[in-house]
């Protein structure tokens, strides 16, 4: 299986002490949504890319690429931290859309 990894910011909803990379809420880059999808898009045509794991910070706050991926029919990983889950107590507002059919 082709994998592809992609840390996307260190800015994150959440400051976890936990967290290996030390993603907080200030505001830090981000990649360019349309640049990493121009990646998979020729990861997936040249190499048959099947995974996208999304690393770093809060992948929720980049519906643009979450959901062009998911239009894309790539699998997609988004780690979700257990401590998040109990902190915000409930689950990733787009978790829902990403499981939508079509």
């Amino acid at each position: 299986m082709s994998v592809l990894k992609i840390h996307l910011t260190y800015q994150c909803t959440a400051q976890c002490m936990h967290c290996r990379f030390g993603c907080d809420p200030s505001p830090q880059p981000v990649i360019d949504p349309d640049l990493a999808l121009t990646c998979v898009r020729a990861l997936r045509a040249d190499n048959d890319l099947q995974l996208v794991v999304l690393m770093g910070g809060e992948p929720g706050l980049f519906p643009e690429l979450t959901h062009g991926l998911a239009g894309d029919g790539v699998l997609i990983c988004a780690p979700v931290s257990p401590s998040r889950c109990r902190e915000t107590d409930r689950r990733p507002w787009y978790l829902p859309n990403l499981h939508k059919p079509g």
